[in-house]
Protein backbone atom coordinates (compact mmCIF):
# COMPACT_ATOMS: atom_id res chain seq x y z
CA UNK A 1 0.00 0.00 0.00
CA UNK A 2 1.19 3.02 -1.14
CA UNK A 3 -0.18 6.52 0.55
CA UNK A 4 -3.21 4.89 1.18
CA UNK A 5 -3.68 3.78 -2.37
CA UNK A 6 -3.10 -0.28 -3.12
CA UNK A 7 -1.31 -1.71 -6.26
CA UNK A 8 -4.28 -2.64 -8.12
CA UNK A 9 -5.64 0.88 -7.77
CA UNK A 10 -2.57 2.24 -9.14
CA UNK A 11 -2.41 0.25 -12.13
CA UNK A 12 -6.21 0.92 -12.23
CA UNK A 13 -6.43 4.55 -12.62
CA UNK A 14 -8.68 4.66 -10.02
CA UNK A 15 -6.89 6.68 -7.40
CA UNK A 16 -8.16 9.80 -9.60
CA UNK A 17 -11.67 9.39 -8.41
CA UNK A 18 -12.63 11.35 -5.21
CA UNK A 19 -14.18 9.23 -2.59
CA UNK A 20 -14.68 5.73 -2.00
CA UNK A 21 -14.16 2.93 -5.05
CA UNK A 22 -16.38 0.51 -5.97
CA UNK A 23 -14.24 -2.29 -4.43
CA UNK A 24 -13.80 -0.47 -1.52
CA UNK A 25 -17.61 -0.21 -0.73
CA UNK A 26 -17.67 -4.43 -1.35
CA UNK A 27 -15.01 -5.08 0.75
CA UNK A 28 -15.39 -2.70 2.96
CA UNK A 29 -12.28 -1.19 3.63
CA UNK A 30 -12.09 2.01 5.30
CA UNK A 31 -10.30 4.67 3.33
CA UNK A 32 -7.85 7.38 3.50
CA UNK A 33 -9.93 9.70 4.63
CA UNK A 34 -10.81 7.41 7.68
CA UNK A 35 -8.13 6.68 9.61
CA UNK A 36 -8.45 4.88 12.93
CA UNK A 37 -6.90 5.90 16.02
CA UNK A 38 -7.51 4.05 19.98
CA UNK A 39 -8.37 6.90 21.09
CA UNK A 40 -11.38 8.17 18.68
CA UNK A 41 -13.27 5.29 19.72
CA UNK A 42 -15.78 4.98 23.49
CA UNK A 43 -13.44 2.02 23.96
CA UNK A 44 -10.11 3.70 23.70
CA UNK A 45 -11.39 6.67 26.02
CA UNK A 46 -12.89 4.49 28.30
CA UNK A 47 -9.20 2.44 28.53
CA UNK A 48 -7.71 5.25 29.14
CA UNK A 49 -9.63 6.59 31.58
CA UNK A 50 -8.91 3.13 33.60
CA UNK A 51 -5.35 3.30 33.03
CA UNK A 52 -5.77 6.91 34.57
CA UNK A 53 -8.00 5.46 37.45
CA UNK A 54 -5.53 2.63 38.04
CA UNK A 55 -2.48 4.57 38.16
CA UNK A 56 -4.35 7.23 40.73
CA UNK A 57 -5.06 4.34 42.75
CA UNK A 58 -1.59 3.48 42.62
CA UNK A 59 -0.20 6.56 43.77
CA UNK A 60 -2.70 6.86 46.39
CA UNK A 61 -1.65 3.33 47.95
CA UNK A 62 2.04 4.05 48.16
CA UNK A 63 0.98 7.55 49.90
CA UNK A 64 -0.66 5.30 52.49
CA UNK A 65 2.42 3.08 52.82
CA UNK A 66 4.56 5.74 53.02
CA UNK A 67 2.16 7.64 55.98
CA UNK A 68 2.24 4.60 58.13
CA UNK A 69 6.23 4.14 57.65
CA UNK A 70 6.01 7.79 58.86
CA UNK A 71 3.62 7.01 61.47
CA UNK A 72 5.62 3.83 62.82
CA UNK A 73 9.15 5.99 62.78
CA UNK A 74 7.20 8.66 64.93
CA UNK A 75 6.21 5.84 67.11
CA UNK A 76 9.39 4.49 67.42
CA UNK A 77 11.04 7.87 68.15
CA UNK A 78 8.54 8.48 71.15
CA UNK A 79 8.58 5.09 72.84
CA UNK A 80 12.90 5.74 72.45
CA UNK A 81 12.30 9.17 74.02
CA UNK A 82 10.53 7.40 76.64
CA UNK A 83 13.15 5.01 77.64
CA UNK A 84 15.78 7.26 77.78
CA UNK A 85 13.79 9.53 80.16
CA UNK A 86 12.96 6.56 82.64
CA UNK A 87 16.92 5.59 82.66
CA UNK A 88 17.74 9.44 83.53
CA UNK A 89 15.29 9.51 86.08
CA UNK A 90 16.06 5.88 87.61
CA UNK A 91 19.85 7.26 87.68
CA UNK A 92 18.65 10.15 89.75
CA UNK A 93 17.37 7.88 92.21
CA UNK A 94 20.13 5.97 92.84
CA UNK A 95 22.43 8.99 92.88
CA UNK A 96 19.90 10.56 95.66
CA UNK A 97 19.50 7.41 97.62
CA UNK A 98 23.39 5.77 97.56
CA UNK A 99 25.39 9.24 98.72
CA UNK A 100 28.65 7.37 98.76
CA UNK A 101 30.93 7.64 96.40
CA UNK A 102 31.62 3.74 95.58
CA UNK A 103 28.45 3.50 94.65
CA UNK A 104 27.28 6.77 92.97
CA UNK A 105 26.11 6.05 89.48
CA UNK A 106 27.33 9.22 87.46
CA UNK A 107 25.31 10.76 85.13
CA UNK A 108 27.68 9.41 82.41
CA UNK A 109 26.60 6.22 82.55
CA UNK A 110 22.90 7.03 81.75
CA UNK A 111 24.12 9.44 78.77
CA UNK A 112 25.98 6.98 77.43
CA UNK A 113 22.83 3.95 77.70
CA UNK A 114 20.92 6.59 76.42
CA UNK A 115 23.06 7.86 73.56
CA UNK A 116 23.82 3.58 72.92
CA UNK A 117 20.00 2.76 73.20
CA UNK A 118 18.81 5.95 70.48
CA UNK A 119 21.67 5.09 68.37
CA UNK A 120 22.73 8.62 68.27
CA UNK A 121 26.38 9.48 68.94
CA UNK A 122 25.85 13.35 70.26
CA UNK A 123 23.86 11.44 73.46
CA UNK A 124 26.69 9.06 74.11
CA UNK A 125 29.29 11.73 73.60
CA UNK A 126 27.45 14.31 75.85
CA UNK A 127 27.07 11.57 78.72
CA UNK A 128 30.44 10.97 78.46
CA UNK A 129 31.32 14.19 79.25
CA UNK A 130 28.82 14.74 82.02
CA UNK A 131 30.85 12.00 83.88
CA UNK A 132 33.71 14.79 84.21
CA UNK A 133 35.05 15.96 87.30
CA UNK A 134 34.88 19.74 86.30
CA UNK A 135 31.46 21.14 87.57
CA UNK A 136 31.86 24.11 84.29
CA UNK A 137 31.89 20.50 81.62
CA UNK A 138 29.19 19.02 83.64
CA UNK A 139 26.58 22.11 83.15
CA UNK A 140 27.93 22.21 79.32
CA UNK A 141 27.20 18.93 78.67
CA UNK A 142 23.96 18.90 80.82
CA UNK A 143 22.82 21.78 78.57
CA UNK A 144 23.95 19.77 75.19
CA UNK A 145 21.61 17.23 76.55
CA UNK A 146 18.76 19.24 77.51
CA UNK A 147 18.36 21.03 74.50
CA UNK A 148 18.83 17.48 72.51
Amino acid sequence: MILGLSVLELSSGNHLVDGPTETDRQTDRPTCAKQYTPTSSKGGILLLLLLLLLLLLLLLLLLLLLLLLLLLLLLLLIIIIIIIIIIIIIIIIINQVFRRKKLVIRLANAGGLAGWLAGWRAGGLAGGLAGGRNKLVRAITMSFIVRF
